[in-house]
């Protein structure tokens, strides 16, 4: 089989990385917040960095998008079988409706609770009104979510050593 040549343009390919390291640090720091107890001093600053970098993930992946939807994927090799095709185009329909829910269920979650949202500092506007029982379920939401990204993730990167590995398949070229 020649080798897979075909990658995605260098700003895809930059933002997935980017992405995937400051997705990676927030589901850790996110973990990590929820064991920590609501009077400790620690727990609002890490929240307050956990919010300011979901605020810069939801750009990101707004940019990342409108990239995606104006340039063409590299297709994958004839040899990869049309289920697990299927399953590739699930996974990433799957990450991209993950990187849009988990920012916006984590604010609505925070107004709805009457707490406050800033970006490294700047507060952002209100766009809710506050509302437990609604707070309640967009933090539901996102811990449910938290969860299935860690599955897609698992997902993801067991499905690209498994072609290294079984099918002698470098399917990472395309992203690196």
């Amino acid at each position: 089989m020649p080798p897979l040549n075909e990658k995605y343009t260098l700003e895809i390919r930059v933002l997935h990385w980017l992405m995937a390291i400051a997705f990676v640090g927030m589901l850790i720091v996110g973990f990590i917040v929820s064991g920590i107890p609501k009077n400790e001093p620690a727990r609002h600053l890490y929240l307050g960095l956990h919010k300011s970098f979901g605020i810069t993930l939801f750009a990101l992946a707004a940019l990342r998008l409108m990239l995606r939807l104006f340039t063409a994927a590299p297709s994958l090799p004839d040899a990869i079988p049309s289920r697990q095709r299927a399953v590739a185009q699930v996974a990433h329909v799957a990450f991209y409706g993950l990187m849009f829910l988990m920012p916006v269920s984590g604010y609505v979650r925070s107004i709805s609770m009457g707490q406050p949202v800033r970006w490294f500092g700047l507060e952002m506007p209100r766009l809710l009104t506050e509302d437990h029982p609604r707070g309640l379920i967009a933090g539901n939401v996102h811990a449910v979510a938290a969860y299935a990204l860690v599955v897609v993730l698992v997902l993801h990167v067991g499905a690209v050593a498994w072609h290294y590995v079984f099918d002698r398949m470098n399917l990472l070229r395309r992203i690196v």
